[in-house]
């Protein structure tokens, strides 16, 4: 089990693990992608902004 050594308000800071895929949404004329979050399940993957991703973690 792994424990987490950062929290932010007592939450788990979690980290993108990997970008699953890429959709433009028709509407806002953004790109959007599919996260699977570290240390969590699959299921719990997000859509995501990219342009939010990757002003957050830059690396």
């Amino acid at each position: 089990m792994n424990l987490l050594t950062e929290a932010i308000d007592n939450c788990p800071v979690i980290q993108p693990l990997i970008v699953l895929d890429w959709k433009l949404n028709a509407e806002t004329k953004e790109w959007q992608v599919p996260i699977k979050w570290d240390d969590l399940f699959p299921e719990d993957s997000t859509w995501e902004s990219y342009q939010d991703i990757m002003d957050t973690y830059p690396n």
